[in-house]
């Protein structure tokens, strides 16, 4: 069955896709309005990959906010393959998640053997490194034909620690990520982060220097070869990743890298 399910996706392009028992997450479900679509009697969650690395790259934002919305982009696959899989298995029920899910999306692909758990909490495929978006479809499909993988962390090499922009990559309410994110008023000390960085979205310095991203081939999805690693004032938002907390917070961000230069 496992095979039959692999190759709906081969065919829409996605060659890393794994499965895990639903009551292998259920008690790791995190609370948010999505998990109410969660099917009933829910059996499987099926989770797979859509690498976005597309070489090197000069601009201020960081790679994942570069190219096309990617809830957007994974919004289209999940419901292309869903139509598949309903005419394979129309007796069953599906639904997909991405970013905004119950599945706790990193450890599902873990036990999934789609890689291991860096320092930083990404999922590190062997293939793709850590430039991945990450989806998931929970199903009443019992494909009975798991490979449950103990999850694993990565080689601790310590890298990504000494690269993290705000000097704790395990503290995550002082990611620079996080904080070109904020909408609340920015500290002095947040502000400083964001213009030493020179990125006014997202941060990139962990994923740059693992030694899991080097040699990465670059993304066979059409979708994210659309690059725009840049953004300044009075450019759209529409169809970007940050659209969703409007202009002012990408805006203000844009206004304290200018400062600095």
């Amino acid at each position: 069955m496992t095979d039959k399910i692999k190759q709906i996706f081969v065919n829409n392009n996605i060659d890393s896709v794994g499965f895990c028992p639903f009551a292998e997450v259920e008690d790791k479900l995190l609370e948010c309005r999505a998990k109410q679509h969660i099917v009933p009697d829910c059996k499987t969650v099926i989770t797979f990959l859509l690498p976005y690395y597309f070489g090197e790259f000069k601009g201020n934002l960081c790679r994942y906010s570069s190219v096309p919305d990617y809830h957007i982009v994974a919004g289209e696959y999940i419901q292309r393959i869903i139509g598949d899989l309903k005419q394979l298995f129309p007796e069953h029920s599906f639904y997909g998640f991405c970013d905004n899910s119950p599945i706790p999306e990193v450890y599902a692909a873990a036990v999934s053997g789609l890689g291991v758990i860096g320092k930083n909490g990404l999922l590190i495929n062997e293939k793709y490194g850590s430039f991945v978006f990450i989806a998931d479809i929970v199903t009443d499909l019992d494909i009975g034909d798991y490979n449950i993988q103990k999850p694993k962390d990565c080689e601790n090499c310590g890298a990504c620690e000494k690269a993290c922009a705000a000097g704790d990559i395990f503290d995550k309410s002082k990611c620079l990520s996080k904080i070109t994110q904020q909408k609340a008023e920015l500290t002095s000390e947040q502000k400083e982060l964001i213009k030493k960085s020179g990125v006014i979205w997202g941060c990139d310095a962990c994923q740059n220097v693992c030694p899991h991203n080097k040699n990465l081939p670059i993304s066979a999805l059409p979708e994210f070869m659309d690059i725009k690693p840049s953004f300044c004032a009075g450019d759209s938002i529409e169809g970007r990743a940050f659209a969703y907390r409007g202009r002012k917070v990408i805006e203000r961000n844009f206004n304290l890298i200018m400062e600095e230069n």
